[in-house]
């Protein structure tokens, strides 16, 4: 009898965890990576975080919508990002607007359908066609998947030429893409944007499993400068054998922190009345992460290194 409700339980436990995911679930995060062109000589190219996630619900002419809001590690802004709801009647992800809710998702395209992106960009609106729709795993249970491409090759250069779309997941560079999905390099200078982490339950599914809390928490605090101690100067960027860090203070007694993109420690040294740090290139290229503290005074410092 034991031996029956065990396999009934694991049956069940299967079930559960086979279920496909819902771009609705109130547990979903996305954290999203933006990489900008920033002014200087030579032409920079720092990248701003963001957490996107769900804030309880609200009720708007009978009908009921998950508060998604935007965490901006850069400003630590904290603002309402848009109200979604779910039909699966229709079987679309709608976002609210007074006029009419629009289609953020559509799950019933296929290949050859025209997607119209009314907000897509501050310059135009902007159609997309599906040229791919298939499926890929997420934890190990198939969602669709679709690939979009902007319709009129014109702005290609500068709103992108590729979205892909994961059903439950939403766009892969950010969750209210395509909507708005332009890089805005006219406004803002961005050039790229992508889904860093995704989390679900708790948990970080495939194909995001290299993601953990860790690298979250440097993800979203690694744009806090110390109060007062933000002319910190870092070059070259992007480096190639060595990075220098020049410090605003003499730091008498100090530590510093290097981690990689999955929030691991790779190195900690200590600093003893420097001014100037210079960290060694890691052995693999890639964007890494550092921290120095300021053991005398508490201050604190942290930004990204990028070793080509």
């Amino acid at each position: 009898m034991k031996n029956i409700l065990f396999f009934i339980l694991l049956l069940v436990s299967a079930q559960v965890d086979a279920q496909k995911i819902n771009f609705t679930d109130p547990t979903n995060e996305w954290y999203v990576s933006t990489r900008i062109e920033s002014p200087g000589q030579p032409n920079r190219f720092p990248v701003k975080n963001e957490k996107f996630y769900y804030s309880g619900d609200t009720t708007i002419n009978n009908t009921v919508y998950r508060q998604m809001r935007n965490y901006r590690a850069d400003s630590k802004a904290n603002i309402g990002a848009g109200l979604i709801r779910y039909d699966s009647s229709t079987n679309k992800v709608y976002i609210y607007r007074p006029s009419g809710d629009l289609v953020l998702y559509d799950y019933n395209l296929n290949v050859g359908d025209t997607f119209y992106s009314a907000y897509s960009s501050y310059y135009t609106n902007i159609y997309y066609t599906v040229i791919k729709a298939d499926s890929t795993l997420v934890n190990n249970t198939y969602h669709k998947r679709w690939e979009l491409q902007v319709t009129d090759t014109a702005f290609v250069d500068v709103y992108g030429e590729l979205y892909v779309v994961v059903e439950g997941l939403g766009c892969l560079n950010a969750p209210l893409d395509p909507l708005y999905g332009d890089r805005s390099l006219i406004f803002y200078n961005e050039l790229n944007r992508w889904i860093t982490c995704f989390k679900n339950s708790g948990n970080y599914p495939s194909p995001y499993t290299a993601c953990s809390d860790s690298l979250v928490k440097v993800l979203l605090d690694v744009e806090a400068p110390a109060l007062g101690q933000n002319n910190l100067s870092v070059y070259p960027q992007p480096a190639t054998t060595y990075a220098n860090i020049q410090l605003p203070e003499a730091i008498k007694s100090g530590t510093l922190y290097l981690y990689n993109q999955v929030g691991q420690t790779l190195r900690s040294e200590a600093i003893q009345g420097k001014t100037m740090i210079t960290v060694d290139a890691p052995a693999t290229p890639g964007l890494y992460y550092y921290r120095i503290t300021n053991n005398a005074t508490g201050a604190m410092w942290q930004g990204k290194l990028l070793f080509e």
